[in-house]
């Protein structure tokens, strides 16, 4: 049993190291070219401090036009008179019989011709940029960096702003059942145990106006003698007499509330 754990995870570690860091690291590189993100079929990648984008990113995005010599591994990218000679695997551009160093050079990966995007773009006058903190190599002018930077941050804002307000809802919630709670609440402490009917007889609050009975579904005035005999945990107050019967009580015929 051990030995093949130790043998999937050999297994396992070959195959990592040879498949290429970009693969696991770059795939997140977003391209914006003269106002647009632009996708693509396969992610640009990173290598030596430059991006490195697919030919056809090239060609439909920055206007100009490519050629593709396999033979010879070169890629002829022109505008107008202007054309300038890479070669795979090569840290240099050529035009005409001049020869330009540059950091990183176009390579072949999976079959697909990437070409470093900034020393193109500048080639033929286009202004280039790297947005850090959104990981986004910016061609072309009209980038907002500070709009783009700001559109990360409101969604912690507004997360902090909607738990805020639920917190201050809960709250409000709270207070709103706990005034409803004390306008409806079975009020009254025993103070006797019993007055030969077989009730209990509770003191009711000097400032009750109308005290309703749940169980026979009657309301009383405050004042009523009847309201000594309702059991504390059948006790309902009512600030009004239109309160007590819009609640579905009927008025005592003895006190007449």
């Amino acid at each position: 049993m051990n030995k093949k754990f130790g043998k999937l995870i050999l297994f396992f570690c070959l195959f990592l190291s040879l498949m290429p860091l970009n693969a696991f690291a770059n795939n997140e590189i977003k391209l914006w070219i003269d106002g647009n993100y632009v996708e693509s079929d396969v992610a640009p990648f990173i290598e030596e401090s430059r991006t490195l984008v697919p030919l056809r990113v090239i060609s439909e995005n920055l206007g100009l036009d490519v050629k593709w010599l396999p033979e010879e591994k070169q890629v002829i990218i022109s505008q107008g008179e202007d054309y300038f000679v890479f070669l795979i695997g090569e840290n240099f551009y050529s035009k005409g019989d001049l020869k330009m160093e540059m950091d990183a050079a176009p390579k072949i990966v999976a079959d697909r011709t990437f070409v470093p995007i900034r020393v193109i773009a500048e080639l033929f006058n286009k202004e280039v940029n790297w947005d850090n903190t959104n990981r986004t190599v910016v061609i072309g002018s009209g980038y907002n960096f500070t709009l783009q930077n700001k559109e990360v941050t409101p969604k912690k804002e507004e997360i902090k702003k909607a738990e805020k307000t639920l917190e201050n809802n809960k709250i409000v919630e709270n207070t709103e059942t706990k005034k409803a709670a004390n306008v409806n609440t079975l009020v009254g402490l025993p103070t006797g145990n019993g007055n030969g009917n077989n009730f209990n007889t509770y003191d009711i609050p000097t400032d009750a106006k109308y005290v309703g009975n749940s169980n026979s579904s009657k309301f009383h005035r405050g004042s009523c003698g009847s309201v000594n005999k309702i059991a504390e945990h059948n006790r309902v107050i009512f600030n009004s007499r239109e309160e007590a019967i819009n609640s579905g009580y009927q008025a005592c015929k003895r006190c007449h509330p």
